[in-house]
């Protein structure tokens, strides 16, 4: 004699919360066989779960948790990397209403620093751009195809014989004083740079830049490397 029961009865399903459980009930069998006088008792509840009802089953795929953390990871690392500013001493300067410059002492540092120009020339955006960084309005601070020739170039040459800065990463650069390269300080400029390009306006970018590049000598900025090699400003 063999009984199978594949229900449970009222009863029996109270006696199990599956919202409390986490689980959702499937099957469950009882079993019971006699073989002639002797009985063996072998009945046994087995219960048959589906799938689990938990946070298991809404967790990102493994690949895809992979790129999640490390896209949080970058983005928190781009947030606590230092933010590009330049609190060097300027040059006094005295200028007429015209603009012209009647008089100028060079800065406490021993450099020819003026403040920055309200504007720039359009013809030396175009040179700087042109000969500095071609993607410079489209890319976020980084351009991933200069930096992967850079590496390469310096692992085939066996030292740092390129760097594959964006403009910028070089105002990243000279907000940290110019130090010497190398790939710590690499990383740190690309974390600042894609930080910059978030929280500043290209024009504002290229108006830093501009304003404390080395022009040659004591001569920082354009404006008063314009002064010095053309006797006029940028205006």
């Amino acid at each position: 004699m063999e009984l199978s029961v594949r229900s449970l009865s009222l009863r029996r399903r109270r006696r199990i919360n599956p919202a409390s459980a986490g689980w959702r009930i499937g099957t469950v069998v009882f079993s019971h066989r006699q073989t002639g006088d002797r009985r063996l008792k072998t009945g046994d509840w087995r219960l048959i779960f589906g799938r689990r009802h938990s946070s298991d089953s809404r967790r990102l795929p493994g690949p895809l948790r992979i790129v999640t953390l490390a896209l949080a990871a970058l983005l928190l690392a781009i947030l606590v990397a230092p933010m590009p500013s330049f609190h060097s001493p300027l040059s006094t300067v005295v200028e007429a209403a015209d603009g012209t410059l009647l008089g100028a002492r060079v800065a406490d540092d021993g450099q020819w620093r003026f403040p920055p120009p309200d504007s720039l020339p359009d013809k030396y955006i175009t040179c700087l751009i042109n000969y500095e960084d071609r993607w410079f309005r489209w890319h976020p601070g980084v351009n991933p195809v200069a930096v992967v020739k850079a590496l390469t170039d310096n692992i085939r040459a066996g030292e740092i014989v390129r760097g594959g800065s964006t403009i910028t990463m070089q105002v990243a650069r000279l907000a940290r004083g110019n130090p010497e390269r190398n790939y710590g300080g690499k990383i740190i400029e690309m974390l600042s740079a894609v930080k910059l390009e978030i929280f500043r306006s290209k024009k504002a970018i290229l108006t830093m830049y501009a304003a404390n590049a080395p022009f040659g000598g004591n001569t920082v900025g354009i404006e008063a490397a314009a002064w010095r090699y053309t006797g006029r400003g940028t205006a």
